[in-house]
């Protein structure tokens, strides 16, 4: 019985408790920007809200080939030039 009405009365406390937070983050303001700067009400406001840490899934490994036999084939061998540049006659 005495388990129960702790119960209640914790629950009673944490739902006013809550209900005045809410009322005066309702009712907060300043006429002044300065007063906005050093107010901790106002910097527990703006604070941004924790995000769930996004957790990476390990995927198994894929079995690859690395080495590769070559396909066999000749060579194209071109006859091997140099350019000639046309240019007048030595005179």
């Amino acid at each position: 019985m005495i388990r129960k009405v702790l119960h209640r009365a914790l629950a009673i406390a944490l739902i006013l408790t809550f209900g005045a937070l809410a009322t005066h983050s309702a009712s907060h303001w300043h006429a002044d920007t300065r007063e906005d700067v050093q107010c901790q009400a106002c910097h527990v406001g703006h604070t941004a809200i924790p995000q769930p840490i996004i957790h990476a899934e390990a995927q198994t490994p894929i079995p690859v080939e690395r080495f590769v036999p070559g396909e066999t084939r000749t060579p194209d061998i071109d006859a091997a030039r140099t350019l000639s540049i046309p240019r007048a006659p030595p005179g």
